[in-house]
């Protein structure tokens, strides 16, 4: 992997998306990650790029080929990006692995590199910050090169998210976002046999569920807003014998007739004013649940600067709402005098109100 004495060298420049308002400071290793930065730009045989980070991208066919038809109409127009200090003579790819992909199905055997002297950390940062000007990278592939830092390279969440430029919630989200994720299912991420959007909705069930809920997303050929249904009615339930049913039959849920719906009408310990209460609580339940898939498929820049003085407000009104359901619960227990019927405001959640998170 040792690279070849260069044919060709110039200057060149990289340029960079500068992270949105409230992002915490670069550390002093990301200095050099200024607007633009002046980098040598080096020809290099494919051969020569160490291709380790790879794993860490998935493959899109619709924009390889995209790309495939504008590298033969135009070649390769710029240059990839390497880290030259995470192995001594190894030039590391962090940008660029698509061309690489192409230029080596096409038959072209050099491509212009643009040397950066990043180690290992520094080097997992530039992959974010690369492609965060295009969102080239998707949450889940933020969340493995969050993984490598925090697990391999022994970051905390708050050193990764100030290497990042990231909010250390972002961070958060993205590590738990794979973590709770099965090995197996990243594994077909990887491979191209599962979408990110369908992996994320089955990435919020318990490690246990996911296998048998992606059987049945493939044997019903469910599409990610369908898999999303499934996974909120899975998550409505905490009968067993009620989510296997809903994997056993998820073509009712697909109808319309969730399970959840279903599940409240035969409830025989609520009347019909509580089942009416319970679906309020059921489709509140819901919302939160795709709020929080929400957050996680977007990134700092959509949550940043102007947004969260916007959104900031919305949040803490549908806090408030959730906070005036519980008091009114409690309330109306409490005029009963029936100290069982009572809700605790301070009390975890039980019953339909609870999704277990996935662990």
């Amino acid at each position: 992997m040792t690279a070849k004495p260069c044919e060709r060298r110039t200057p060149g420049e990289l340029r960079l998306a500068t992270p949105g308002t409230g992002m915490t400071p670069p550390t002093d290793a990301l200095l050099v990650m200024t607007r633009v930065i002046a980098a040598p730009v080096e020809e290099l045989a494919l051969e020569d790029l160490d291709l380790r980070f790879a794993p860490l991208r998935l493959v899109y066919p619709p924009q390889l080929e995209r790309l495939r038809a504008s590298v033969k109409r135009d070649g390769v127009r710029q240059p990839v990006v390497a880290a030259t200090e995470v192995e001594a003579t190894h030039r590391v790819l962090v940008d660029g692995f698509k061309r690489v992909r192409v230029a080596r199905e096409l038959g072209i055997a050099r491509l212009n590199v643009s040397l950066l002297a990043l180690d290992g950390p520094a080097a997992l940062a530039m992959m974010v910050r690369a492609n965060a000007a295009q969102r080239g990278l998707s949450a889940l592939e933020e969340g493995w090169v969050v993984q490598r830092l925090c697990r391999e390279h022994r970051l905390t969440q708050a050193k990764a998210a100030a290497l990042l430029e990231r909010e250390q919630s972002w961070v958060s989200l993205r590590l738990r976002l794979v973590e709770q994720l099965e090995d197996a299912l990243q594994q077909d991420l990887r491979l191209g046999l599962l979408t990110p959007s369908v992996a994320r909705e089955l990435g919020r069930l318990p490690r246990a569920e996911q296998l048998r809920a992606v059987e049945v997303v493939r044997e019903q050929g469910l599409l990610s807003r369908q898999a999303a249904r499934v996974v909120r009615c899975l998550l409505a339930t905490d009968d067993p014998a009620e989510r296997r049913a809903i994997l056993a039959d998820p073509g009712r849920v697909m109808a319309g007739a969730s399970a959840a719906s279903s599940h409240r009408t035969t409830d025989r310990r609520l009347t019909a004013g509580g089942n009416k209460l319970r679906e309020s609580l059921l489709w509140f339940e819901g919302a939160a649940s795709r709020l929080s898939t929400d957050l996680l498929s977007h990134g700092a820049e959509d949550l940043g600067g102007e947004a969260s003085r916007i959104l900031g407000p919305l949040v803490r009104q549908a806090s408030a709402a959730g906070c005036r359901v519980l008091k009114l619960l409690s309330e109306v227990g409490h005029r009963r005098g029936d100290a069982r019927g009572a809700v605790d405001p301070d009390a975890p959640a039980q019953g339909v109100m609870h999704a277990q998170p996935p662990r």
